[in-house]
């Protein structure tokens, strides 16, 4: 792993089981291993990571990380990398910002006007975060954004754009990232 990639964990428990299954139903792709995700900002055997859990935005080791137990994949989304100072200022402002809890339903939302009516909702844009939003923020703020800003941030989307998931050709209804980044 290297600074700044970003690391999505396996998830696990009964809220994970039971998003993730309905999750499925929209991206037949989506191996269900990936749940929480997060970005390296430090360097070393357990480099820091960023994450936002139910507790806030915080900058932990690694090894504490939320999920790190159950095991971790990690993608280098960030070429070049951003100038750090940049970053690092990025990361202070963040630390301690709220958790965004209404997201998991917004998600359930998204994913219905998707799959329904070929259609996004935009994110809320307020100074709360998921892991998910926080990640994306980081990368658009950076300057390689992996979906829009105002759309609402979904891991299969991440996956789609790193080709883990591969684009439906069959299903034109879903929007996909790749088409925003002519991937």
């Amino acid at each position: 792993m290297q600074k700044y990639d970003i690391v999505i964990y396996k998830g696990d428990g009964p809220a994970f089981r039971v998003l993730s299954w309905i999750l499925r139903r929209f991206e037949s792709e989506w191996d269900g291993w990936g749940w929480h995700m997060g970005f390296i900002c430090g360097e070393g055997d357990d480099p820091d990571i960023i994450e936002a859990v139910a507790g806030g935005v915080r900058r932990v080791p690694l090894s504490q990380s939320l999920g790190f137990a159950n095991g971790c994949r990690s993608y280098s989304w960030l070429e070049p990398l951003p100038d750090q100072d940049k970053a690092e200022e990025w990361i202070i402002k963040h630390i301690g910002a709220r958790y965004d809890i209404q997201i998991y339903f917004w998600t359930m939302v998204q994913y219905l006007f998707r799959h329904f009516l070929n259609k996004r909702i935009p994110r809320m844009l307020d100074n709360r975060f998921t892991c998910w939003e926080l990640v994306f923020e980081f990368a658009e703020d950076m300057g390689q954004s992996i979906g829009s800003k105002y759309d609402c941030p979904m891991l299969p989307d991440f996956l789609r754009a790193v080709g883990v998931i591969k684009p439906d050709k069959h299903k034109p209804a879903k929007l996909s990232i790749i088409k925003e980044r002519n991937r």
